[in-house]
């Protein structure tokens, strides 16, 4: 269970950081956002406490100038809130996530190998080795999703599965993992809210077109089903929800292969139910703690 959230056109900042406050409920353990520059900003911990972060809070500013001076690469502020599935709460496992052009958020659960440290990794790679053909991609993931990225040219959102809603006030369109976000956070007519249905896929272009584009359609031969239903848990009982094993019920409805298992893990190493070590590979991660360096994947100017 995450959030994803953000806004495409000329979006107001306050309404941005609400529904970043506003999607904790759906994660605390990290907070994230990237923009039309394909730059990245994470960290780690409670998205209340990362919001005040000095980077973060400048880097919202500094992308909503953007925004007001027209210039292009201010043109969309996409942003998650995590509730980690697998891979600790640190913030290389933080939301988003890049693989070449490729920059993304993911709300869900997907069977992914275990070379990915997180899940949604999985989902952003393969866009990539596709060369952005989601159908192609992702057709045979087991999983579910609401989805955010960029391709370096155009914004893109879909749901498979999951919960995503859009409502576009004046000359923006904000989105929310949850339509009540909106209400709450955005001046706009509740009535003109819309949730993405199974497979919608909506492409946004720096010229203001919002395109309807081909539907996902999912050839899997297993799927998950979310167990739990996530309007059951409510502010106050959502602390209770992560205590209890953080992604709650989830349920494989084929059965999980050998290399479906699902920990919660400290950086490098855990246990699972039988005590047994996880044993990451070490050239990957080695890879990728080069790849996450400060200076190439969470720029802040």
């Amino acid at each position: 269970m995450c959030g994803i959230f953000g806004a495409i056109g000329n979006w107001n900042e306050g309404s941005v950081r609400a529904l970043a406050i506003t999607n904790r409920e759906r994660g605390k353990d990290s907070l994230g956002f990237f923009d039309s520059s394909g730059q990245m900003i994470k960290g780690a911990g409670d998205p209340l406490t990362v919001m005040g972060n000095p980077n973060i809070s400048d880097w919202l500013i500094g992308n909503r100038k953007k925004c007001q001076s027209l210039v292009p690469k201010g043109w969309f502020i996409a942003g998650h809130t995590r509730l980690g599935t697998r891979g600790a709460a640190i913030r290389r496992n933080a939301h988003p996530f890049r693989y070449g052009n490729i920059v993304g958020s993911h709300n869900g659960m997907v069977d992914a190998p275990r070379e990915y440290e997180v899940d949604s990794m999985y989902l952003f790679d393969l866009l990539y080795k596709h060369g952005g053909d989601y159908c192609k991609a992702w057709g045979e993931v087991t999983g579910y999703w609401g989805v955010s990225w960029f391709d370096g040219e155009n914004f893109w959102l879909q749901c498979h599965d999951g919960e995503l809603s859009v409502v576009q006030t004046g000359d923006c369109w904000y989105y929310s993992s949850d339509d009540k976000h909106l209400k709450a956070c955005v001046s706009c007519d509740p009535e003109k809210i819309v949730t993405l249905g199974e497979g919608v896929t909506w492409k946004f272009t720096p010229a203001g077109e919002v395109v309807i584009a081909d539907s996902f359609v999912s050839t899997a031969t297993q799927y998950w089903t979310k167990g739990g239903n996530y309007s059951r848990y409510n502010y106050g009982e959502y602390d209770d929800m992560c205590a209890r094993g953080r992604s709650g019920g989830y349920s494989n409805t084929a059965g999980k292969g050998a290399d479906s298992k699902w920990w919660d893990d400290d950086e490098y190493t855990s246990t699972n139910d039988s005590g047994d070590v996880r044993d990451f590979d070490s050239d990957w991660r080695d890879a990728w703690a080069t790849y996450t360096s400060e200076s190439e994947h969470a720029k802040t100017e």
